[in-house]
């Protein structure tokens, strides 16, 4: 029989503070994404386009729109239940900030190329931290709530030999 472990909890306490966790995260999500992940992409977009001499809120803006597609891409590669969901969501953003770049900033050529490409892997890697500091948050806030007991808080599933 399966079992759920979390930290050193097994069982059905286990499951039950998995569970816990799982909510945690997804009550500070949306949090860390808006107020960490969009002005961070804004600021990459700032330092690559210096000499347009645009504002720090028009780069918002546009990050705030790509993070907003972003997430619809995302939602519907789940809602379709494909192997491939996370490629097509990828090649379905990258098209869509190939020209969305293209028509925001004007850019055009080897520059707009070279420039997807820095936006890509700056978006990739933010979204990676914003995913760590999430689970960190939730983490605490579950632990600060006493919901979570204190120490290791990675869980596992163990299936019994």
């Amino acid at each position: 029989r399966s079992q759920i472990v979390f930290g050193t909890v097994t069982g059905e306490k286990g499951l039950q503070l998995a569970e816990t966790w799982l909510k945690f995260t997804i009550e500070v999500s949306p949090y860390v994404l808006l107020l960490c992940s969009t002005p961070a992409f804004a600021l990459f977009l700032k330092l690559i386009y210096l000499k347009r001499r645009m504002l720090f809120a028009e780069h918002l803006v546009f990050s705030f729109h790509c993070y907003a597609f972003s997430l619809i891409v995302v939602i519907g590669s789940l809602l379709v239940q494909t192997n491939y969901g996370f490629y097509i969501a990828a090649t379905i953003f990258l098209l869509y900030l190939y020209f969305a770049l293209k028509k925001y900033y004007a850019d055009r050529g080897f520059s707009l190329v070279a420039r997807l490409l820095a936006c890509s892997i700056a978006y990739l890697n933010i979204a990676v931290i914003a995913i760590l500091l999430t689970l960190i948050l939730a983490s605490l806030i579950g632990y600060q709530l006493g919901e979570l007991p204190e120490g290791k808080s990675i869980f596992k599933y163990t299936t019994p030999k």
